[in-house]
């Protein structure tokens, strides 16, 4: 990770947290290798509960991570996800928005990366074979749960349950090869109503890339807030005016 991509991480965080003392990172920089410096990632076809706080996953090596960045490696298969599962932090109480934001780029224009981030409730019902997410297969699917667990889009707010296929997925089509923009995005849940409209009331947090081969990713950052103050937008603007992400 290069020192401009630091200073993005550096001026999100600081960002979130001048919004309010309340705010915590769930995924970011190395809470959870956010920012891949680990280079490192295991073989999963399913991220199950028994997976939970373990790091990134992809399958059979579909996605590699060097120096910091994560490459989809296999054509033809763009179903083939890396991602992970984690445990929320602690703190995070009745914070209603999750910021969500990565730095991205593309072997070719046209070239397209997928992304889903899936909550999980339910008093610890889940048993350690139950799944979080599907990281292959013709259909991506999420929340094979079981014992009355339960899981929810954060991208949509709509239940997830039955290895459904969610319906909240978020698409970036590459305008041209190369870095392409730093991506972020506010959710605000407190609309939804399974968790009571605050994210304290998950459990686990999940999150998944799929998309086409050369299709990169790092710098991953995920947090909650209880609202969006104006120090955390100037903070956020300002990581976008500073971000620049290495070349493929």
């Amino acid at each position: 990770m290069n020192t401009m991509n630091k200073s993005f991480q550096l001026i999100l965080v600081a960002g979130l947290v001048a919004s309010n003392s309340e705010a915590a990172v769930v995924i970011g920089g190395g809470t959870h290798d956010g920012d891949f410096s680990q280079n490192t990632v295991a073989n999963a076809s399913w991220i199950e509960r028994q997976n939970l706080d373990q790091g990134w996953y992809t399958n059979g090596g579909s996605w590699t991570v060097v120096g910091g960045v994560a490459t989809k490696m296999d054509a033809g298969a763009v179903n083939n996800g890396i991602g992970q599962a984690v445990t929320m932090p602690t703190g995070v109480g009745s914070d209603s928005v999750l910021n969500i934001s990565f730095n991205w780029g593309a072997a070719a224009a046209g070239n397209t990366i997928f992304f889903d981030v899936i909550g999980l409730y339910n008093n610890n019902r889940e048993t350690a074979s139950d799944d979080f997410f599907e990281l292959s297969g013709t259909a991506f699917r999420a929340s094979n749960l079981s014992n009355g667990a339960a899981g929810i889009d954060l991208l949509d707010g709509s239940a997830q349950a039955a290895a459904q296929v969610p319906t909240g997925t978020i698409s970036l089509v590459a305008a041209a090869a190369g870095d392409q923009a730093p991506y972020s995005l506010a959710i605000d849940a407190s609309s939804y109503a399974a968790i009571g409209g605050e994210l304290g009331n998950l459990e686990y947090l999940a999150v998944c890339f799929r998309g086409d081969s050369g299709v990169t990713v790092d710098n991953v950052m995920i947090a909650t807030i209880p609202e969006p103050t104006s120090t955390a937008l100037v903070a956020l603007g300002l990581g976008g005016l500073l971000a620049r992400r290495r070349r493929i």
